[in-house]
Parts: C-alpha cells; structure tokens; sequence
C-alpha cells in the first residue's frame, strides 16, 4: 500500500508574504518561504483525501496539477478561515457528477461550517443551480474506517476549541494545536512521518505549540521524521532548517512524501 502526501500548503493564517507585503524573517529569494495557507492532499489506500479547504485551495490544486480528481472525503482541522474559507471551490467536484462531497468535521465546526456556508449544505432559492452539494458526518476521535479506509482521528485542545488531527497509515497531520493530549499520543505511536504545527521559537503561545514544545512531542513520539508546518513570518526556511536535529525539518508549499 502506498501513502503519498502532497503540502498544498503549510504557511499561517495570513500566508507569506501577506496582502500588505510583509514577510517578516523570510528571505524572499528562497521560493521555499512562498507559503500559502495549510492544507494537504493524501492518496492513501487508492483513495483521495483533502484535509482542510484553505483560501487558497483553487491556485494549489492548480500548481501541484492535481485538478480533476475528486477528493473521496474531505477532512477539517477545525472551522477557523485560514482553514475552511475554500469550501465554495467544492462545488466544481459536485458539478462534474451531481453527487454531493462528503466533508468531516467536529461537530462544534460542522455547526459553524453550517452558519458560513449554508447554500452548500442546504441549498439557496428554487432554482437548480444552487442545490446542497456537500454531505456533512461529524466525527470524533477514534478510529474510523471512510471511504474503505482506516483512519486515525486525533483530538487535541486549541486554545477553546478542539482541532482534529488525522493518521492514514504510517502518516500523520496535526495543525493548530497546544499540546496533544494521551490518547492522541497513544494513536500517534510508531508514525514514520509527522506533520506537526509549530507557532514560535521560544515565546509561549495560548493556542498554538511552540518550537520546544514540538519537539518534546516530537521525542515521545520517537522521533519520527517530522515536517514542521503552519509556518509564520517567523521562521525562515533556512535559519529553521539549521537549527533543528536532522529529524525535523520545515515543510515547504509543494513538498511529495510518498511511502510503500
């Protein structure tokens, strides 16, 4: 079985640089500090899966030539904009057959996804054109078998509200979280590769993991390799690069890691 994941994206909330043209420490001859908002793209199983619906999400699907296939679930971290203001890009997967998206989602950010978007889940005015086009499953942690496949679903605390991690075999995606709890670690034993969020060198975070405490997370873990993602303006692909163990390493926009 082979498990191929594709960075669309691994930069903050604002992507670098920003709309203002700030890059902070980037050094912006380094295409690798070009950074669009997190999100990822898994063929695992022989299946297709999309983890979050990023802002950007139309520009990386185009730039990393997977547009045309249809994603056989989609799953959201969580309902923040940097990770879900995408989601109308979904109803060219619904126009190609007329046969609804399935998304995951907590269900405190199911209802919120509901309340931003709900022309997509309900449908808008009588005319054809505007029907539901995606199907909603709130999910929990555990795991789950979706589309054929087994699936890890980890819940970790973000500041006042969960954030759902993801494992497909021997690959792990976890954004936007303080710490993760046991029972996540516990899921997350013998991983090869972890996608991991990290928010600041050294000053505490209320929400977000720092690069220490990352890296502790990293040790219970066993070290796997692990690719640091959500970055900000903080961290320059190369400074970050250098001052951490062979092990870890930044992720960059476009970064394939594929494993048998």
């Amino acid at each position: 079985m082979t498990t191929k994941l594709t960075v669309l994206g691994c930069g903050g909330s604002l992507g670098i640089p920003n709309v203002a043209g700030r890059f902070g420490n980037c050094d912006m001859a380094n295409p690798k500090n070009y950074r669009t908002r997190t999100s990822a793209w898994i063929n695992h199983n022989g299946k297709n899966f999309l983890i979050d619906t990023s802002p950007d999400m139309r520009t990386q699907l185009i730039r990393e030539k997977l547009i045309g296939p249809r994603p056989d679930a989609v799953f959201y971290t969580h309902s923040h904009a940097d990770h879900c203001h995408g989601m109308e890009e979904l109803r060219a997967y619904y126009w190609s057959n007329e046969t609804q998206v399935d998304i995951y989602a907590h269900p405190v950010h199911m209802a919120d996804l509901k309340k931003r978007f709900d022309y997509l889940f309900y449908g808008a005015g009588s005319h054809d054109l505007y029907r539901p086009i995606v199907a909603p499953h709130e999910i929990a942690a555990g795991t789950h078998h979706i589309a054929d496949t087994e699936i890890q679903i980890i819940e970790m605390p973000h500041g006042d509200m969960p954030c759902m991690g993801y494992r497909f075999g021997p690959v792990a995606w976890t954004t936007d979280f303080k710490t993760i709890p046991p029972e996540g670690l516990a899921a997350l034993q013998g991983v090869k590769v972890w996608f991991a969020a990290v928010a600041d060198w050294n000053d505490p975070h209320p929400s977000h993991a720092i690069l220490p405490e990352v890296m502790d997370l990293c040790a219970q873990l066993g070290n796997p390799r692990t690719y640091l993602i959500h970055l900000n303006p903080r961290f320059d692909y190369n400074v970050l690069n250098e001052i951490t163990p062979l092990h870890v390493t930044p992720a960059h926009d476009g970064l394939i890691i594929e494993l048998e």
